[in-house]
C-alpha cells in the first residue's frame, strides 16, 4: 500500500531486513537529476549522525533508483513513531503526523493537541529547524522547501524530523529561474526576481517567516510586514526580545541576499531562552 504526496508516492520496502527503509517513487521521473540526488546520498552518510547526536533525523536518500540519468525514486528512512501526536478533530481524538503547523498556540485550527504545545517547545523547535539549516549551509548546501509540513516534531524530549531531503542542493552562484524553484504555497520570497542563484537566502527569508509565524502571528500564512506598516513592528516588539525582534526588521526590509544568516538567528535565540 502506498502512502500518497505532493511528488509521489511511498511504498513499505518487502524486505524483513530493512524495516526502517521506505520506497518512494515519483509521480513523473525526473531526468537530470542523478548526480545531484548521488551526491545527497554521500552527504547524508556525512551529516546525518552529526544531526542525529542534536536531537535532529532527516530522510536523506540512501540509494537511487534511476538509468542513464533519469530518476524514478529513491529510497529512505521511515518515519519513526515517536514523530505522531494526538489531536482533538470535531468528532474524535486522532494520532497523526505531528507536523509544524501543529505546534501554534491552541486556537489556530480545528485540529488541535490534546496537550498544547509551549512556548519553551516552540523555542526549542525553532533551533533545532534553525541547528539543521546551519549543518547544512556550513556543508554548502540549501534545503530549499521549507515549510510547516516538511518538519514533524517529537516531544519529551523534542526533536526535529525533516522530510523531503531530495530537494537539498548544492549552492551555486548559476542562476535560475525563480519559477523552477521549489515552494509551498504562501512561503515564496515575494521581493525575489525573475532568476536567482541558489543561495543561502532562500533558507534565510524563509526562516524568518518561520519565527515571525510561530512566535509573532500565531498564524501559519501571516506575510512578513513590510516596511511601511509600523503597526506589525510594534507587534514583533511587544512579541518577542530585542535581538529576535531586530533580525525580524532586517529579514522584512532588507534586499534579497541581505537576510540575517541563520547562525544570527541563534544566538538571538539563546538568548531569548536564558
Amino acid at each position: 500500500m502506498g502512502r500518497a504526496g505532493g511528488q509521489g508516492t511511498v511504498f513499505e520496502l518487502l524486505n524483513e531486513n530493512e524495516t526502517d527503509l521506505v520506497y518512494k517513487l515519483y509521480r513523473t521521473p525526473i531526468r537530470g537529476a542523478l548526480q545531484s540526488l548521488d551526491e545527497l546520498v554521500r552527504a547524508g552518510r556525512k551529516l546525518a549522525p552529526l544531526l542525529e547526536r542534536k536531537g535532529i533525523t532527516a530522510t536523506w536518500p540512501t540509494a537511487i533508483c534511476g538509468d542513464r540519468d533519469v530518476v524514478e525514486g529513491y529510497v529512505m528512512r521511515r518515519i519513526p513513531p515517536q514523530f505522531k501526536i494526538e489531536l482533538q478533530t470535531p468528532y474524535r481524538k486522532e494520532h497523526r503526523d505531528a507536523t509544524l503547523d501543529q505546534a501554534f498556540v491552541a486556537g489556530n485550527s480545528k485540529f488541535s493537541p490534546t496537550q498544547p504545545v509551549t512556548a519553551d517547545e516552540r523555542m526549542q523547535l525553532l533551533r533545532l529547524v534553525g541547528t539543521f539549516l546551519d549543518t547544512l549551509h556550513r556543508n554548502d548546501f540549501v534545503y530549499g522547501d521549507l515549510s510547516l509540513k516538511n518538519m514533524l516534531f517529537s516531544r519529551t524530549p523534542t526533536q526535529l524530523l525533516v522530510m523531503d531531503m531530495d530537494g537539498v542542493r548544492k549552492i551555486s552562484a548559476r542562476l535560475i529561474p525563480e519559477k523552477d524553484l521549489l515552494h509551498t504555497p504562501d512561503w515564496k520570497d515575494p521581493l525575489s526576481p525573475d532568476q536567482i542563484p541558489l543561495g543561502f537566502d532562500l533558507d534565510r527569508y524563509k526562516f524568518a517567516l518561520l519565527v515571525y509565524r510561530l512566535l509573532v502571528a500565531n498564524s501559519v500564512s501571516a506575510p512578513l510586514p513590510k516596511a511601511r506598516e509600523s503597526s506589525a513592528f510594534t507587534n514583533i516588539g511587544n512579541k518577542v526580545n530585542g535581538r529576535l525582534g531586530f533580525l525580524l526588521r532586517r529579514a522584512a526590509v532588507g534586499e534579497v541576499g541581505s537576510r540575517p544568516p541563520i547562525n544570527e538567528w541563534l544566538d538571538a535565540l539563546d538568548s531569548a531562552s536564558s
